[in-house]
C-alpha cells in the first residue's frame, strides 16, 4: 500500500493530529491521514465536496533539477477551509494515493469534485504581476501614438492584442477549472 508524507499545518493541528509530519494512504475509499507522532483523520471518498490538484513542473533551467511541486487540497463534510496535503518527498507514492483516492471520489460522487489549477487568487496575483506593467507600457504607447501618430498606432495595437492575449493565458492556466477525465486529472500528477 503506498504511502507518502506530507507537511503539516495548522488545519491538521486543530484536529489532533500531532508531529511535524502528516502520513498519508488511500485504503477502502478512504484517505487516511496521521501525525507522525500521534492522532488520525480519515476523509471517506463519499465526503469529499471537492478536490483540487495543482502541480508545478520540475525547474530545470538552475544548477541541478528542482522536483516537481505538488499540493491538493480537500474540501470536506461541507468544511469552509480545505486540507491541504503538499509531499515532499515520495511524489511515486503521492501520485499513486490520489489517483486511488480521485477513482473513489469519481466511482462516488462524479467527475463534478475533481478540479486542477492553483486558485482564483494566485491567477489574480499573476495577472496583476504581469498586468501592471504592460498596462504602463500599453499607455506610455498610447500617448506616443497620439504625440507622433503614424506607425505608432499599429504597434500599439499589436502590443493592446498582445497584452489581451497574456492575459487569458495567465488566468486560464492558473484558474481553478473542473476535471472532465482522469487522464486529464493523472496528467496533473506527473
Amino acid at each position: 500500500m503506498a504511502r507518502f508524507k506530507s507537511l503539516t499545518n495548522g488545519f491538521f493541528r486543530r484536529r489532533g493530529l500531532i508531529g511535524d509530519e502528516i502520513i498519508v494512504r488511500c485504503e477502502g475509499g478512504a484517505l487516511h491521514l496521521a501525525g507522525s507522532q500521534s492522532g488520525e483523520l480519515i476523509i471517506p471518498a463519499a465526503n469529499v465536496d471537492k478536490l483540487r490538484q495543482f502541480r508545478i513542473g520540475p525547474i530545470q533551467e538552475l544548477q541541478g533539477e528542482i522536483a516537481p511541486i505538488y499540493e491538493t487540497k480537500i474540501w470536506f463534510d461541507g468544511e469552509s477551509k480545505p486540507a491541504m496535503l503538499t509531499p515532499y518527498e515520495q511524489h511515486g507514492n503521492y501520485r499513486t494515493t490520489m489517483r486511488d483516492f480521485a477513482a473513489a471520489i469519481v466511482a462516488l460522487r462524479g467527475f463534478d469534485r475533481l478540479y486542477c489549477g492553483p486558485g482564483m487568487t494566485t491567477a489574480i496575483v499573476n495577472l496583476v504581476l504581469i498586468g501592471v506593467p504592460v498596462l504602463f507600457l500599453f499607455a506610455y504607447m498610447l500617448w506616443v501614438s497620439m504625440q507622433d501618430g503614424g506607425m505608432w498606432w499599429l504597434l500599439t495595437a499589436g502590443l493592446a492584442v498582445f497584452f489581451s492575449f497574456v492575459s487569458w493565458r495567465v488566468i486560464y492556466a492558473r484558474w481553478p477549472r473542473p476535471v472532465r477525465s482522469m487522464e486529464e486529472f493523472e496528467a496533473q500528477l506527473r
